[in-house]
This record gives C-alpha cells, sequence and structure tokens, in this order.
C-alpha cells in the first residue's frame, strides 16, 4: 500500500464525523489505518479458497462507501467490517460447498478459529503500527520477515547480503523492545524465530 496522503494523526471524533459523511480524505485514512488487520483476517479465512482477500476488502468498503451506514465508534466500524468479512466468507463457502466436498466438520472447525485470527490480525497489525518507528531499511526487512520471507529471500528481495538482513533485524529489535510491551515483544520474537530460517 502507499503512503496515506491524509492528514490525521490518529483515530478520533472529528474523524469519525467525517467518515461518516463520507469524506474522501477521512474515508482514506481509516482504509489504510484497518487495512493490515483486516488483509491478515481476510487471507486466513479465504486461504483455501479462489477469492483474493484484497478483492474482499475493496467490495467491503466500497459497499460502506455506497450504503452510508453510520457509526457511533471506531470499534464498532471495526466490528462491522470483521463480520462483513465472516459473512462474505460463509456466502462464498456455501456456493463452493458442493465443488470442493468440504464437510460440516471442516467448516465448524473454521467457525471456531474466527476469534483466534481477529486476534492474530490485530496483534499483527500493532507490530505493523510500530515499524514506523524503525529507520527505512530495518522496517523492510522487519515487514518481509514478518510476511513470512526467510533470511535469505529478504536478502535476495532487497538485493542485499544476509549479514545485512541479520544486522538489520538486530537494530530493529534494540529499537522495539524499548516500544513494546513485553508481551508484544515476545510475540514479535516468535514470529520472526518461525521465519527466520
Amino acid at each position: 500500500m502507499q503512503q496515506s496522503t491524509c492528514k490525521y494523526p490518529d483515530l478520533n471524533r472529528n474523524l469519525l464525523e467525517q467518515f461518516n459523511k463520507r469524506e474522501e480524505d477521512a474515508f482514506c485514512f481509516v482504509y489504510e489505518h484497518f487495512y493490515n488487520e483486516l488483509y491478515y483476517f481476510a487471507s486466513k479465512l479465504f486461504l483455501d479458497n479462489t477469492v483474493l482477500p484484497y478483492d474482499v476488502l475493496q467490495d467491503i468498503f466500497l459497499n460502506v462507501l455506497e450504503n452510508k451506514k453510520q457509526f457511533e465508534s471506531f470499534d464498532l466500524l471495526k466490528s462491522y467490517l470483521y463480520l462483513s468479512i465472516r459473512n462474505r466468507w460463509k456466502n462464498e463457502h456455501k456456493h463452493t460447498v458442493a465443488a470442493q466436498r468440504y464437510t460440516a466438520q471442516s467448516f465448524d472447525e473454521k467457525e471456531d478459529n474466527i476469534l483466534s485470527n481477529i486476534f492474530a490480525s490485530e496483534t499483527l497489525a500493532i507490530l505493523y503500527n510500530h515499524l514506523k518507528l524503525l529507520p527505512p531499511e530495518c522496517a523492510k526487512v522487519m515487514r518481509l520477515s514478518l510476511e513470512g520471507h526467510k533470511n535469505p529471500e529478504i536478502a535476495e528481495l532487497l538485493s542485499i547480503s544476509i549479514n545485512t538482513v541479520y544486522a538489520q533485524k538486530q537494530k530493529a529489535l534494540t529499537v522495539l523492545r524499548n516500544k513494546l510491551s513485553k508481551d508484544m515483544f515476545v510475540i514479535l520474537l516468535f514470529s520472526l524465530f518461525l521465519h527466520g530460517k
């Protein structure tokens, strides 16, 4: 995603009012603010589906833009967006269940994972948000790592040595250790461990 050109420091009441009027800058800011966690959530649900998470998000935000639904808080907006993604997945699942021969059990299992996927999505969004505190090169390395790329792949993608990848990660961890809560830092280390080989 491109950097937001909107001029809002964060979510606030004034922004919510402008979003409810569907003012372009406010809508753009909110879209980009929630994009990472919603994309992660959609990608988990549509993992075994031909539907692209990007297309799901585009459709849902377009629907929000067109239906002019008013939201009393950003928490309610976020809940609405998560439910919209979940409902889209359920509808897609119903249409493909015969062809793919899913069992009712596999459907129920995926339903049970929805809450854990929401938690993972929001956690990932917090981590991505903290990448803004890093020098640009460190941020690129950490973002690719959180996206699942292994160290040799990151080195190739950024045209740097693998030693530079390690050095940039170490520099990033030094900064983030003081910025993240202890729990979030442990989650970050766990994520990097999973993808770092």
